[in-house]
């Protein structure tokens, strides 16, 4: 279960990037908290599409991370 969610933002990004991951870190805590890490996916989140491939592509490395450390 996600009791808490940090989110790191891509400095060498344009603004316009920038803008799409500020309003994905300001929005996914209400998403993911409280939800099962085991079949959590995400979709755009505040327009930010991008940011949710990322996301869901961290998700798959700590699935992956947690079976083998099991």
């Amino acid at each position: 279960m996600i009791t808490n969610i940090e989110s790191g933002l891509m400095p060498e990004n344009n603004d316009t990037s920038r803008g799409y991951q500020e309003q994905f870190a300001a929005a996914v805590p209400d998403e993911v908290k409280g939800k099962p890490i085991a079949d959590l996916e995400i979709d755009v989140i505040a327009g930010a599409s991008g940011c949710a491939d990322g996301f869901n592509n961290a998700l798959d490395k700590i699935r992956e991370q947690a079976e083998t450390n099991n």
